[in-house]
């Protein structure tokens, strides 16, 4: 079982609504056609109008029912950040449904692309940032607690960064004059990553054990990047996975099926 990925939307595409409408819903079409002749070995993420809720929510109707497991989000997306309120009709109908949040590398935010020159700075800024911060909004403004069933993913964009934002948000969270009544409610980082039932896709070169005593073991997937020629590429993912001494069978499992199936809902 593979979850195809939307690689035509990593990047800002268009700031007119109706194309954007258009645009998304010609290629879940495609997908639920293509897709639909696998007999459920490739499962798909659909791609929404993020800036038109009502046709979201429609478009997202129409994937459930075509077999989509999952709605695709950049961290950024245009000029609205994960936290805006304007998601929140979005979060609502994606919960009633059982599609899980997919947060995504990609370059969505045309003021980054503006800003960085890709020539010089590469895609960290304008590409692999974004999710990063979107993490950071999502758990500061406690958005998983107001839709207490919706899962939220974190996808090709290592797992290495948790430790850091974990602790930048809880010392963030501490009282102080400008912010008194500031309080961390988590009493590690493995009870943020269950308690707001978010997952990461780590890498096969991590330190995933380090990784897990953060995250935690439930929490952790992984990605190939197939038949992408980039860094998140992974060729021969499994057998690498298979070959590590530090990582159990039953573990590798769990990372490679199990907790993917449990996040999609498969």
């Amino acid at each position: 079982m593979q979850v195809i990925y939307p690689t035509l939307f990593l990047i800002h595409i268009t700031n007119d609504v109706d194309l954007e409408i258009a645009l998304c819903g010609a290629y879940n079409q495609y997908l639920a056609q293509v897709l639909g002749k696998s007999r459920a070995r490739l499962r798909w993420v659909a791609v929404l109008p993020l800036h038109s809720v009502d046709q979201s929510i429609k478009q997202m109707h129409e994937a459930k029912l075509n077999g989509a497991v999952g709605i695709f989000f950049s961290g950024i997306v245009g000029a609205l950040t994960l936290n805006n309120p304007h998601f929140y009709p979005i979060y609502a109908e994606a919960e009633k449904l059982g599609l899980p949040i997919c947060v995504h590398i990609g370059q969505s935010c045309r003021h980054l692309l503006d800003f960085f020159d890709l020539e010089l700075n590469g895609t960290f800024a304008a590409s692999h940032l974004p999710p990063i911060i979107g993490f950071r909004d999502l758990v500061a403004s406690a958005i998983p607690e107001t839709f207490p069933s919706l899962k939220f993913g974190f996808l090709e964009v290592s797992a290495s960064w948790v430790p850091f934002l974990y602790h930048h948000l809880k010392r963030s969270a501490r009282p102080r004059p400008s912010f008194p009544n500031a309080r961390w409610k988590h009493a590690s980082c493995k009870d943020l990553f269950r308690d707001y039932r978010i997952y990461v896709a780590c890498e096969a070169d991590e330190d995933i054990p380090y990784l897990a005593g953060y995250i935690g073991e439930d929490h952790l997937m992984i990605g190939s990047d197939y038949g992408h020629n980039d860094p998140a590429e992974e060729k021969a993912l499994v057998e690498t996975m298979k070959a590590r001494e530090d990582l159990s069978a039953a573990w590798v499992d769990k990372i490679l099926v199990q907790s993917p199936k449990h996040f999609y809902s498969i």
